[in-house]
């Protein structure tokens, strides 16, 4: 997991330097005029209207049929190479390119931004194809914008020769496919450790990412090559949402994951209030009417720093309480608070446009991400580590449960749970248990001590399985009672033969009784395995009595020694 982090933060640092790097030969932005006009508005009532100076801020909000007039182009003069204009994908309905030349002649393209095959470029920009012929030169260009709405900042339009666009596009597109792919190969990889550990908090990050992930999606227009119908309407709507879903899980994803105590109660109920409001923000951005459009952006505004403030304020609180956790979400989050801040500073002229390169968030969202993944992935890893050991407890406690300290054999609670394992196949089959006691145990322990007792009984456990006291049982799948009461005789001469170091000499003997029945019939098999015992003790004891399926006796088969 380090590796990939490295490398993807390596891969970072190279977006972020290849976005600034001066090309070789970059697009021209020119001075751009905005006119508001009616819809029935002409091209020289549009001319007519233009100021003679433009420039400043194009950050106005308007709506309606807006005129772009771009001036004083010498870049145009004499150029046979065909050009491309990039305009910043706004909300509009018609895209209508004038283009009038030094000889007063003028031509004209229409561009529709909701057709399937329209062009568009990486980073979310309208293209239009502007057709150099051997005609006089352009000295001006109208962009008529029909039933737009602008309610953010625009970006500034660009102009460049088919082959400046195409590199740009070919280096935007790639920068960002890998940010989007590495959004989405951390998507899958964290899916998968959930299903290892289930934690919310995995949950969290994977749904955290997943809105960047369709935020830098949209964003960069890749999403138009899987739904092609998708208008700059709905571009602006899934850029927006998924944007404001994204602070509600990273709100949830905060508060969860930071230690408990690094965290007051009061800005934990701070962050539920923060996320409730992006997240009703963000179900109006998705859904709601066209005309709310400008209300429900500024509560957008609204609800964005505010989440951004409450984020910040929890990471403070916890660096100052000495998280860890809140030092390294810290440092995720630096990269897209401080990309965050610069868009209004440029709305406001404050900045100017280069500041901020195209997909500056995107691959800030991507820092964020990648930075993320180390400290969940090793809170996983040391999940993991405590359940491994939880269970090796766990399991370590359940053999004791199961297991006679002083012989090692599975006790009363083992054997029930060694049969309950063991005689699980489907139907009945034939099964056989012997109850076994040691004959005249307590004269033993009484007559040479309990230590020498609990030697007999470790003897005894070299061939049978303890059941309780000096009760030992073993149970047999598919004996009958002629071979069960063969290998009962079998234990009973071994353990008689064992040698003896008593003094004085006392015989080691036991009593067995043997049941045979049926695998779904084991607790009466015990009950009759164990009147059987209690009849060979009762018959002189070092003896087997077969108990039959009525519970009557059988006549003890006694081994030649026994006499």
């Amino acid at each position: 997991m380090l590796r990939v982090f490295i490398l993807g933060l390596a891969w970072v640092a190279g977006a972020l330097l290849a976005m600034t790097a001066p090309a070789r030969a970059a697009p021209i932005e020119p001075v751009e005029c905005r006119i508001v006009t009616g819809a029935a508005a002409s091209l020289d009532e549009a001319m007519a209207l233009s100021p003679r100076s433009c420039g400043g801020s194009v950050a106005r909000r308007v709506r309606g049929t807006v005129w772009l007039d771009y001036r004083d182009l010498p870049e145009l003069a004499g150029q046979a190479e065909p050009w491309r204009m990039m305009i910043d994908n706004h909300r509009v309905g018609s895209v209508d390119l004038y283009m009038i030349r030094a000889d007063g002649s003028r031509s004209h393209v229409a561009y529709d931004p909701t057709a399937r095959d329209r062009d568009w470029t990486p980073g979310n920009y309208l293209s239009l194809p502007i057709a150099m012929t051997d005609q006089a030169p352009v000295t001006r260009m109208m962009v008529r914008l029909g039933d737009s709405e602008f309610v953010t900042r625009v970006r500034a339009t660009r102009i460049a020769p088919e082959s400046v666009a195409a590199a740009q596009d070919l280096k935007g597109g790639a920068l960002f496919g890998m940010a989007v792919g590495v959004l989405g190969v951390t998507i899958l990889f964290h899916l998968l450790l959930f299903f290892a550990i289930k934690r919310r908090f995995q949950l969290l990050y994977c749904a955290h990412v997943t809105m960047l992930f369709l935020y830098g999606f949209s964003y960069s227009s890749l999403i138009l090559i899987p739904f092609p119908e998708l208008t700059a309407t709905g571009l602006s709507r899934l850029l927006s949402g998924s944007m404001a879903i994204a602070t509600v899980t990273a709100l949830a994803f905060i508060s969860d994951f930071i230690e408990g105590d690094a965290l007051p109660n009061w800005l934990r109920n701070w962050a539920k209030l923060a996320a409730a409001t992006s997240l009703v923000t963000g179900a109006l951005l998705f859904a709601a009417p066209l005309a709310w459009t400008g209300p429900i952006y500024s509560l957008g505004y609204f609800a964005a720093f505010h989440a951004l403030g409450v984020i910040s304020a929890m990471l403070i609180s916890g660096v100052i309480r000495g998280s860890r956790t809140a030092r390294v979400l810290g440092l995720a989050w630096s990269l897209p608070v401080l990309t965050a801040l610069l868009y209004p500073l440029r709305g406001t002229g404050l900045i100017s446009d280069t500041m901020i390169p195209d997909g500056a968030m995107v691959f800030a969202l991507t820092f964020e991400c990648l930075v993320l993944s180390l400290p969940v992935a090793n809170r996983i890893k040391a999940l993991r580590i405590d359940h491994e050991r939880a269970r090796e407890r766990q399991s370590v406690l359940e053999r004791q449960a199961q297991t006679d300290v002083l012989t090692g054999l599975s006790n009363r609670r083992g054997f029930v749970a060694a049969i309950d394992h063991s005689f699980t196949a489907p139907g009945p089959n034939q099964a056989a248990l012997m109850m076994i006691d040691i004959d005249h145990f307590k004269q033993i322990n009484d007559r040479y001590g309990h230590g020498r007792g609990d030697s007999i009984l470790q003897r005894v456990a070299d061939h049978v399985a303890r059941y309780g006291g000096e009760e030992f049982v073993v149970a047999i799948r598919g004996y009958d009672a002629k071979r069960a009461a063969t290998l009962a005789e079998r234990i009973r001469i071994g353990i008689e033969n064992l040698p003896c170091d008593l003094q004085p000499p006392s015989p080691l003997t036991v009593s067995i009784g043997v049941a045979c029945g049926t695998t779904d019939a084991i607790d009466q098999l015990l009950a009759e395995a164990d009147e059987a015992l209690y009849a060979a003790k009762g018959n002189g004891r070092n003896c087997i009595i077969l108990a039959n399926g009525g519970g009557s006796r059988s006549a003890p088969a006694r081994a030649a020694s026994a006499a």
